[in-house]
């Protein structure tokens, strides 16, 4: 999916969904991976609702050697539920929709 990521007003700058471009994306669950460069562990944390995960594991990372995030989404406009991730490369930050 390609496209503009965010919509920019004169005050604020809101995410777009990949699939119907719609700005009304509501949050339900965030993953949070932390680890130094190239460990195969780390602390993966895991918030959906009020249930709180934490474990070692870097299975689903969306970062290759790094720290990443995952923001899981549901649209109101249709029905998706896209999925954005965050990660980080040589000193750069990337956002995409998976």
């Amino acid at each position: 999916m390609t496209g503009d990521l965010l919509l920019s007003t004169s005050f604020e700058h809101l995410l777009c969904c990949p699939h119907c471009k719609g700005t009304y994306l509501h949050q339900y669950k965030y993953e949070i991976f932390d680890r130094a460069e190239d460990a195969r562990e780390g602390n993966h944390v895991v918030v959906d609702g009020s249930d709180v995960t934490i474990n070692r594991s870097m299975e689903g990372n969306p970062s290759a050697r790094r720290d990443g995030l995952k923001i899981y989404f549901t649209c109101e406009g249709c029905e998706e539920n896209p999925t954005l991730l965050i990660t980080q490369h040589k000193g750069q930050t990337f956002l995409q929709f998976e």
